[in-house]
């Protein structure tokens, strides 16, 4: 598991076996891995035979709730109870990261959509400059500007007749 989980695993202890290993979304750009727990393991002296001990702690609070961590201790309690009598804590890690991962991408698809939504506010915020004054240009005065031209034709063309 060391060599593993390097740069995420911190050793505690030697005896008992214990461990602190920060668990996060895995992706290559750091800047969208949003969720992230760590979790600290102890070994009995009975492992694998028995589960570990295992305490969670919240390193993302804005982003996870009780309900996740709810969900994270059902996924260590399942995979613990599939490998009774084997090494499990790798197995433990990897089904909490991909829970993770879901997680995470629905945090990284709102900050995709919340990026593209201010990039076209920008966008509709272009300015148009003239000789005679500042005219502020988006989808909102295009559509009064359009009304308005609209309105003045039809007058012109009464007028014609």
């Amino acid at each position: 598991l060391l060599s593993i989980c390097v740069g995420e695993i911190e050793v505690i202890s030697d005896l008992p076996i214990c461990y602190e290993v920060d668990i996060k979304s895995d992706r290559d750009d750091e800047d969208l891995n949003f969720v992230q727990i760590r979790i600290k393991v102890e070994y009995p002296k009975d492992y694998p035979k028995v589960f570990p001990k295992i305490q969670f702690k919240n390193t993302s609070p804005k982003l996870l709730g009780v309900s996740d961590f709810n969900a994270c201790e059902k996924i260590f309690k399942d995979t613990a109870e599939s490998l009774i009598g084997e090494q499990m804590m790798f197995a433990i890690i990897e089904n909490i990261r991909e829970f993770l991962i879901e997680k995470n991408d629905v945090f990284v698809e709102q900050k995709i959509k919340e990026d593209e939504e201010r990039r076209l506010k920008e966008e509709n915020k272009s300015t148009m400059y003239t000789t005679e004054k500042k005219i502020e240009f988006n989808r909102e005065t295009f559509t009064k500007w359009l009304k308005d031209f609209g309105e003045e034709r039809k007058k012109l063309k009464l007028e014609a007749l």
